[in-house]
């Protein structure tokens, strides 16, 4: 796959589709790209084959791994941010993700990214890890960026600026004890929070800036928690 997509099932298939659909003609991705997506890549009749023991055998976690980012697609609700199995998929992303590798913008496709949609108001909107391939269209790239982020709802930022990875909910509350688990092996869960708390302060800072929203809603300290971001 080229992107993995998560999601909690539990949005409109039509705005599912068309979160994608905007997601890839903003990338730039060709007819034959391919997203992994857990409903149609996973044989739901015998999942526990899929997940096995160990988290690294998952094919979440390989499909994550062959994908050059991962795609989180949320509602208006955010449930995305609070269900484990998501958690699981957003730690990984920003576990790979470059803003925390040293490298150089021409070799960030080495690393994985993160990109966030949501359907509001019958269209999608995109925050994206960096600029996309339409933001470069017309050479205005960061004011291209920062206007098709604006329309994401403000809401849905603020559950993201308080969000906590630990407090996600599952159906298996022994899936919710080895993700956890999983977690805290791999730099803990307060880290991930911190990262994707981070992702969100930066998509809305210059909305934020401009109705002086920056200090209000605690942007800056949301940033300095996140230490080891490099960009």
């Amino acid at each position: 796959p080229r992107w993995f997509a998560s999601h909690f099932w539990g949005e409109p298939v039509v705005d599912f589709i068309r979160c994608l659909s905007q997601h890839a003609f903003l990338r730039g991705l060709r007819r034959e790209a391919a997203f992994w997506v857990c409903a149609y890549a996973n044989r739901q009749h015998s999942l526990d084959s899929e997940l096995g023991e160990n988290l690294d055998s998952t094919s979440f976690y390989r499909a994550m791994n062959a994908a050059v980012g991962v795609l989180l697609v949320l509602d208006q609700k955010a449930t995305s941010l609070t269900r484990i199995w998501c958690a699981f998929e957003e730690f990984e992303a920003v576990e790979l993700s470059g803003a925390y590798k040293n490298i150089d913008m021409k070799s960030v496709e080495q690393t994985r990214m993160l990109d966030i949609v949501i359907c509001h108001e019958g269209e999608p909107v995109v925050l994206s890890e960096g600029p996309v391939y339409h933001d470069t269209i017309d050479h205005k790239v960061t004011l291209s960026k920062a206007s098709r982020e604006e329309r994401f709802p403000i809401d849905v930022v603020k559950t993201g600026l308080n969000l906590s990875l630990g407090d996600a909910e599952a159906t298996q509350s022994s899936d919710k004890e080895r993700i956890l688990q999983w977690m805290e092996k791999k730099g803990g869960v307060d880290e991930a929070n911190r990262r994707l708390r981070a992702v969100f302060a930066i998509s809305c800072w210059r909305r934020c800036v401009m109705q002086r929203q920056v200090v209000p809603l605690g942007l800056p300290a949301v940033l300095k928690d996140d230490e080891r971001r490099r960009s």
